[in-house]
This record gives C-alpha cells, sequence and structure tokens, in this order.
C-alpha cells in the first residue's frame, strides 16, 4: 500500500516545474495521504522496517514548503535547501496540525495545509515553536543563517526571519514525517523510496532558483554515488573534514552543491568549517 503510494506520487512529479504546479501536486498528494494516513504509515513502518522513533507518523508531510508570498515580491535571490524528511515532535504536532486545517479530523482543509505550506515562515515559528512553548526545533533558524550567508544578506535579528531581498524553499526528498529519519537506510534496500527520492530532487532542479544546496548525508550520496551520470562536476573538496561537491544539473541546467554531512542537525560543522563551505558555494559562478 505504502510503497505503492510513493511509487504513483513519485511518478507524478515528473509535472513539477514551478510554483505552481508543486501547488498541483501537493493537493493530490495531501489529499489522499489524509484519506488513508493511519493505513499508510502503518504500511510503510511495516514494509520498510521502521519502528522507535524513525517511525513514520500518520500526520500529513510536504515535500516543499516556501515564505510568505508578500514577503518575496523584493527577492533578488532565491535557495532550495535540501534535506531528507520533515521532523516531527509530539509536543508540536497539535498545534502544526491546526494550521494545516487537520486537526478536527473527517476530510482535509486542503486550502488551510496550501496556506501553511506556501507560507511557512513565518507561520511555522509564530504558530507551532512558538504556540507550543518549544525551547528548541530552531533547524530552520540555523539554516536561515546559513542561507543568508550565502546570499551575502544580513541575517534579521527576529527567530527564522528572513531579509526581504532573500527567497527560501526547504525540500525534502520525502515528504514523510518521523521524528528521526530511518528513510535515509531504507532507501539502500528500497527502490521505490530511491526512485521517488531522485523524482523530488530532479523536481527541485527545475524550479526557478540560484541553486539547490543538498544539507543532508543522504542527499549527497544519492546524488554522487548512484546518479553521477546526471551531473557536470566543478570541482570537488575536502573542507574540515567534510566532502563538498560543486556540480551541475545536466538537464535543467541548475547548479547543485552537494555537502556530504548535515549541516544543521546534531552534527554541525565548525564555525570556521561552515565558513568555509559558505564561501565555496559563493565562489561558484552564478552562470556556468
Amino acid at each position: 500500500m505504502f510503497l505503492d503510494f510513493v511509487q504513483r506520487h513519485g511518478d507524478a512529479l515528473s509535472s513539477v516545474r514551478d510554483r505552481k504546479t508543486l501547488s498541483r501536486w501537493h493537493r493530490e498528494f495531501a489529499g489522499e495521504w489524509v484519506a488513508n494516513a493511519k493505513k499508510l504509515a502503518a504500511s510503510g513502518n511495516k514494509s520498510l522496517g521502521l519502528s522507535g522513533n524513525k517511525v513514520l507518523q500518520p500526520e500529513v508531510g510536504y515535500l516543499a514548503v516556501e515564505q510568505q508570498k508578500a514577503s518575496r515580491k523584493e527577492a533578488t535571490s532565491t535557495w532550495i535547501l535540501l534535506s531528507a524528511n520533515p521532523g516531527w515532535h509530539s509536543s508540536t504536532s497539535a498545534h502544526e496540525k491546526r494550521a494545516k486545517g487537520l486537526a478536527g479530523g473527517g476530510s482535509p482543509d486542503l486550502d488551510s495545509y496550501e496556506r501553511y505550506r506556501t507560507a511557512y515562515f513565518p507561520s511555522w515559528y509564530k504558530k507551532v515553536v512558538c504556540a507550543s512553548g518549544a525551547k528548541k526545533s530552531l533547524w530552520w533558524n540555523s539554516a536561515a543563517k546559513f542561507l543568508h550567508d550565502v546570499a551575502g544578506l544580513e541575517h534579521p535579528a527576529q527567530k527564522c526571519a528572513f531579509h526581504p531581498r532573500l527567497d527560501i524553499i526547504g525540500w525534502e526528498l520525502w515528504p514523510f514525517h518521523s521524528e528521526r529519519d530511518g528513510l535515509t537506510s531504507a532507501s539502500s534496500k528500497d527502490e521505490a523510496l530511491r526512485d521517488f527520492a531522485m523524482s523530488s530532487f530532479r523536481a527541485a532542479c527545475r524550479m526557478d532558483a540560484d541553486g539547490v544546496i543538498v544539507a543532508s548525508a543522504a542527499g549527497y550520496k544519492l546524488l554522487r554515488k548512484e546518479h553521477e551520470d546526471e551531473f557536470t562536476i566543478l570541482t570537488d573538496e575536502l573542507l574540515g573534514g567534510v566532502s563538498c561537491s560543486a556540480m551541475r544539473h545536466s538537464v535543467s541546467g541548475r547548479r547543485v552543491f552537494a555537502i556530504g554531512k548535515q549541516l544543521f542537525a546534531s552534527w554541525s560543522p565548525s564555525r570556521a568549517t561552515r565558513a568555509e563551505i559558505v564561501e565555496f558555494v559563493r565562489g561558484c559562478p552564478r552562470k556556468l
């Protein structure tokens, strides 16, 4: 059941090439997931052997989150940050469900779901993090500082805030919630998961952006070890023990920067290494 769902919605990603088609994909994905959430999550956990804090949650996830449209009008720099899959925590789940319009059960309110996903910044911080009293969950604050440095813009003092000239899309390899990532290891044994991840990555490359930054070990391995033939390798560097690759996607021409470690999770590089990675990205010409 779950793997069939993964294959069908992965195949549908071939139609995603801009924000409008991305929204259409999410509506179809979310509508079917919510209608069968518990069965799909249970099927996925059984098929992939996921347990403990790696289990897939029934709560509907998302492939990409965006900034509020009004905050993008002045943007001169757009970056896609690709990770593994959206996190989950019991303390914030109820608030996120309400923000998505899914707290009452029954049929999904897809308009609310899309309003939340496409205005994730600043909605997530205000409606989920602050509302739940969470003191952590600030992965995105660290990521925002990194992306501001890449864009050469000053990071606002507020948490998870963005400079008006910076537009960010947070992209995932897989749109399924779990407290910890178990899909990366599962994908090494499951072709449907690997195919979906690559379809997700290709869709990200078709979006209009200055580049895609792959900030996960899973994404790095997928690109460098399994699909290297889809890219032109521009340069490889070892920065503070972290493998970094600058590439060009052969079909879309999109610049891709693959970092061989999780940049903003439990492991994080030193400030000096982080600064080197920023300069590595900034040093690649915008037109290749």
